[in-house]
């Protein structure tokens, strides 16, 4: 592994383990997890609610909906992972009085881009601001890949009952992502957004271009 890809690598970073080693605890914490979370039958949940027509493109809620709701969205270098994978939380979240939802996506393979992804998990948090009207704090989370879409869900959503944002480990500027090995496997997915990404940047800035005119 080359060295800018190990600095896009946390799991390369733990003092007295093996990459290998982090990632097998990972991987085993986030089953015993979801596992923990699906033998509760204290724990009121509705799994598989579509936001939209796609297989990924569903929502899982533990605990019962009543006026706080935590938002997940999970990792995986944005070609990996599932919303089963990010119910880590969920148990600290339900503890403090939230609900705890996690969002699937379409992951940028196939053809598709991390612009779909982002476009998802937008749609699937206004599925949730909408089906829940009643909720005054809506907090939204995200682990790596899944720290960056919710960041850039929220800042186009800007609904003032979203509260807050937690996020673990995320992936921002993703220029130097492109050559890593990690970016070998979705330049494609990358460098769509990343083009996107500064059209949009550009649109932006036109309104302020024509007032200093």
């Amino acid at each position: 592994m080359d060295e800018l890809t190990k600095l896009f690598s946390p799991s390369c970073w733990v003092p007295g383990k093996t990459r290998d080693e982090v990632m097998n605890e990972f991987f085993a914490d986030i089953q015993n997890a979801y596992t923990s979370l699906k033998d509760d039958t204290s724990i009121p949940r509705k799994e598989d609610i579509s936001y939209s027509e796609g297989e990924s493109q569903k929502i899982d809620i533990w605990g019962e909906v009543k006026d706080k709701l935590f938002i997940f969205i999970h990792g995986g270098y944005w070609a990996a992972g599932s919303r089963k994978d990010c119910v880590t939380p969920a148990q600290c979240a339900l503890s403090n009085g939230f609900a705890f939802a996690s969002i699937g996506y379409r992951l940028a393979i196939g053809g598709f881009t991390i612009d779909d992804c982002v476009r998802d998990v937008v749609n699937g948090l206004k599925f949730l601001l909408s089906e829940f009207p009643n909720v005054t704090t809506f907090v939204v989370g995200g682990h790596s890949a899944g720290a960056h879409l919710a960041f850039h869900a929220v800042t186009q959503i800007r609904d003032p009952r979203i509260q807050g944002l937690i996020l673990f480990s995320g992936c921002y500027f993703l220029n130097e992502l492109v050559e890593t090995e990690i970016g070998t496997e979705i330049r494609y997915a990358l460098l769509c957004f990343l083009r996107i990404s500064r059209l949009l940047l550009l649109h932006a800035m036109l309104p302020i271009a024509n007032v200093t005119q």
